[in-house]
């Protein structure tokens, strides 16, 4: 995980300085190398990275933060993503201008500190060695946060967000019993009745949260309530009675179901808590395995590993057909693909791909009300709430903008500079 630092030039430039000969003369070395025969498929040069084949060397350099490229984007790495500082520096060649035709961004390099854990991520802000951060910020430390605003310098905000939570049954475990029991929709909707998240939303986020399936916001012109709404309210008569109508019913000691819970240290790790003493009064028996992020990312979407269900943080897009089209779609369920939801619906493929063909609005927006009518039908994975977005600031700069969804994002900072 990263938290953002920033270091600033001491003026805004104007759009027809920026750049420079030996700038472009890199650009054009670079285009000129393209023609030489050396594709990302030559097996040599995919052995050296460390790649099987060609396309996980794409993937690789197609990332936007893979430096060593021309770039259209605003900040350009200047080291390996994943090292312990992360740097990344203007892009002379950005575009865009503000309204006195001074090119943006205004700041020289934005530093990215990898921090050593949930604990030592707070401590930073609270000493007010983080300039901006967004991404990762719990609301459950929004108090702490505020409590500290004058010792370390800096501004909280809240914001609107989309940052939907969730936690997901592997329907593709090759535990047979486990695979039958969380493919059934049935299932699934006892499992969101099972879940109290008032209880969760007031011991986490002391009730900033709102409780809510992975659908728009009521600011959505997309809005859907019926998918929004869909199987949250707290039932557990009536959870225990879709399960004992789906033939698991409990045993001697009033245990049906024994599984796991997959989390990483921190809110995941206290959600998994809470989780597991809830599926207790439905019969379900869980042990929490907590791994640092590398082991859990890669047990969830490369190595499939998860046997049991697993905490999902952060489904920050709208849900639209066209967005969703990796999270959802079928040939996605497969190694180090995106559609770690193991969900697969055959009209959910073709309203996809149909999204993908037409530009004709009203079949587009007929094409995402089935979409969500069938999300709200299947319930492809527990949906928990929404949490707002919580931004911290520090005071010497200025320029800084809300983020509307919760996550970070670095576009936010094009126009940030350091106050005199």
């Amino acid at each position: 995980m990263f938290s953002c630092f920033l270091r600033v030039h001491s003026r805004p430039r104007r759009a027809e300085t920026a750049g420079g000969e030996g700038k472009r003369e890199s650009f054009s070395q670079w285009a000129g190398d393209r023609k030489k025969p050396q594709t990302f498929a030559r097996v040599g040069r995919t052995k050296a990275a460390g790649f099987e084949t060609w396309d996980k060397l794409f993937d690789l350099y197609q990332r936007p933060l893979m430096g060593g490229r021309p770039s259209l984007g605003t900040w350009i790495a200047t080291n390996k993503f994943g090292d312990q500082l992360f740097t990344m520096e203007r892009n002379p060649y950005f575009i865009q201008v503000d309204s006195s035709g001074n090119q943006l961004p205004y700041l020289d390099k934005v530093t990215h500190l990898l921090y050593e854990g949930p604990d030592a991520f707070s401590a930073r802000i609270v000493a007010g060695e983080v300039d901006y951060q967004s991404r990762n910020i719990s609301i459950g430390n929004y108090t702490l946060y505020k409590e500290n605003e004058s010792k370390g310098d800096y501004t909280v905000k809240l914001g609107i967000a989309a940052n939907h939570v969730a936690f997901q049954p592997n329907q593709t475990t090759k535990n047979d019993k486990l695979r039958e029991f969380f493919q059934n929709r049935d299932v699934r909707i006892a499992l969101s009745l099972a879940v109290n998240r008032q209880e969760m939303n007031d011991l986490i986020f002391n009730g900033t949260a709102t409780p809510r399936q992975y659908s728009p916001l009521k600011e959505s012109p997309q809005y859907y309530e019926k998918l929004s709404n869909a199987y949250l309210e707290y039932d557990v008569a009536k959870a225990n009675q879709m399960l004992d109508e789906a033939g698991l019913r409990k045993g001697a000691d009033g245990v049906r179901l024994k599984t796991r819970i997959y989390g990483t240290p921190g809110v995941r790790a206290i959600m998994s808590e809470i989780i597991k003493e809830q599926l207790k009064a439905v019969g379900i028996q869980t042990d929490i395995v907590i791994n640092e992020w590398t082991t859990y990312y890669n047990a969830v979407r490369q190595t499939r590993t998860v046997d049991g269900v697993f905490t999902i943080f952060s489904l920050p897009n709208v849900p639209d057909p066209t967005t969703e089209s990796p999270r959802y779609h079928s040939k996605e369920i497969r190694p180090g693909g995106f559609n770690y939801l193991f969900y697969s619906n055959p009209r959910i493929d073709a309203i996809i791909d149909e999204t993908q063909r037409t530009l004709d609005r009203e079949k587009r927006v007929k094409l995402l009300y089935e979409y969500q009518d069938i999300l709200a039908r299947d319930v492809p994975f527990i949906p928990l709430y929404v949490l707002a977005g919580v931004d911290v600031w520090n005071k010497k700069f200025t320029g800084f903008q809300v983020s509307e969804w919760g996550g970070a994002s670095l576009t936010f900072l094009d126009k940030v500079w350091k106050k005199e």
